[in-house]
Formats: C-alpha cells, structure tokens, sequence
C-alpha cells in the first residue's frame, strides 16, 4: 500500500469515528466506545497524530475507570482536536 493511500484511509477511518464517537458515548455504549477510542489510538498513532492519540489514550483511561465527568470533558476535546485536524487538511466528517 502507497503510503499516500494508507494516510488516507487512516484519515477517512477517523472521521468516521469521529461521526460515531458521540453517539456512542450518548446511548451508553461502552464496550463499542472503548473499541472505537483505542481504534482512534491507534490510526492517530499510525499517521503521526501525536496529540489526538494522546487525547484519544487519555479519554480511553477515563472511560476504563469510570470517571464521567473526566470522560466527558476528554471526548469533547478529542472531538474538537479531531474535527480541528481534519478541517486542516479538508477532510472534515468525510462521506464514506
């Protein structure tokens, strides 16, 4: 895989994410919350997102040890330095 597709896929996969991340937190849904942060760990940490797989580590740990209001306001950050990342480079909320 060219390395302009897997930046790409990467990119596409965390917008994605992003699209669910809130209603996953919303509906109570933990086990898919958990899965979908340390998925945004990992792409974050593939492409060389630093900051967003940290943020993403850091609202993982919240949720693992049940720190709501700590959860809440991590997700949000992670959700606005996505989105802000992703406006960056146009990508915001893809279609696919």
């Amino acid at each position: 895989m060219r390395a302009e597709d897997l930046l790409e896929a990467c990119l596409t996969d965390l917008g994605r994410h992003l699209r669910r991340l809130e209603d996953d937190y919303r509906l109570a849904e933990g086990e898919r919350l958990e899965k979908r942060l340390r998925a945004i760990v990992g792409l974050a940490e593939r492409i060389g997102m630093r900051h967003v797989a940290r943020v993403g580590a850091d609202a993982h740990y919240c949720h693992m040890a049940g720190d709501e209001p700590a959860l809440a306001a991590t997700l949000s950050r992670l959700m606005r330095l996505l989105t802000a990342s992703l406006d960056e480079i146009g990508l915001t909320r893809p279609l696919s």
